[in-house]
């Protein structure tokens, strides 16, 4: 499985590892407390750094409303469309119910 993560600097694509983690939510946060952990659930696919602080702003805005820009449609394409297989997940605050 894909994890698609944004972040100020652009999107990151990362290969999740061990997709048990999946099966606890309320546990996910604790894989990801030390880098060493963190390396052994996700490994990194792909990174596109945003080119100026208008892209990124673009980007965040599109997540908040719900939207999926023509930036990140570019990132993901050879993703759904090579490796259709594999499932994409995109966690945001908004889908976790996480305040901003």
């Amino acid at each position: 499985m894909l994890v698609l993560f944004e972040t100020a600097a652009g999107y990151a694509i990362f290969k999740l590892l061990d997709e048990k983690i999946l099966k606890k939510p309320d546990d996910i946060f604790k894989n990801f407390q030390s880098v060493d952990s963190a390396n052994k659930m996700v490994k990194l696919q792909h990174f596109v750094k945003f080119e100026d602080t208008t892209q990124a702003l673009a980007a965040a805005t599109a997540l908040i409303e719900g939207k999926m820009s023509s930036d990140l449609k570019k990132v993901t394409s050879p993703f759904y469309t090579i490796q259709i297989v594999f499932v994409m997940a995109v966690f945001t605050c908004r889908i976790l119910g996480w305040s901003m």
